[in-house]
């Protein structure tokens, strides 16, 4: 079967469109609500896991009971926006969302982040609510993305403005 998605300008927000096809083992997304980050985040890993000879990627929120309403339906509403269900089935228990060429998507919380290391071979990550997590938490996370089996790896973070204290504070700066 083939695929045709309309051209990558068509679909994003044209701020993103550099990043697109942007692979960087780190990849930070900082906006407001309605900026489209997480819009573009989705539609950046949805083309990466149906385009890509090998792809898993963890979606990660601090507490696991989030990700469903919010990175889980986002990709959901955008794999049905682009009429392509018929190339993906989506799973709740655990939330998982895998592609007919076995590209794959796990949610994982930073409540239980000891389970993100029994993932194997992960090849992406996405950060939603990045400043909720950890630094401690992304260690962990960070080091357990890596496989010699993608093309890259990469790990997109989602942020927005409010988040406690000053900003240039955070670990991640």
């Amino acid at each position: 079967m083939e695929i045709h998605l309309p051209p990558i300008r068509k679909i994003i927000n044209r701020s993103f469109e550099p990043l697109f096809f942007n692979q960087d083992r780190y990849l930070i997304l900082w906006g407001g609500r309605g900026s489209s980050k997480s819009n573009f985040a989705a539609k950046k890993l949805i083309y990466r896991c149906l385009t890509a000879p090998y792809f898993r990627c963890i979606l990660i929120r601090a507490t696991y009971a989030t990700i469903k309403d919010s990175q889980y339906q986002t990709i959901k509403d955008i794999i049905t926006e682009w009429k392509l269900l018929d190339f993906f089935q989506f799973k709740e228990n655990p939330l998982e969302i895998k592609c007919i060429n076995g590209n794959i998507f796990y949610a994982r919380g930073c409540d239980d982040v000891q389970k993100i290391k029994s993932i194997k071979d992960p090849s992406a990550a996405w950060y939603e609510e990045g400043n909720e997590i950890d630094k401690s938490d992304f260690i962990t996370i960070t080091t357990s993305i890596r496989t010699s089996k993608a093309d890259y790896l990469q790990e997109v973070f989602s942020f927005n403005p409010e988040c406690e204290g000053d900003a240039k504070d955070f670990w991640i700066n």
